[in-house]
């Protein structure tokens, strides 16, 4: 692999990585709204 496809895919996966972040942040604000 060259380097420039290295900094891709790392890219990629950060971006996934945050995107299940942020996901799972809107889920655990949804789950304790339902509780209260």
């Amino acid at each position: 692999m060259k380097k420039a496809d290295w900094i891709i895919a790392i890219l990629v996966m950060g971006m996934g990585l945050m995107c299940m972040l942020v996901s799972a942040n809107f889920f655990r604000i949804d789950f304790f709204r339902i509780i209260k």
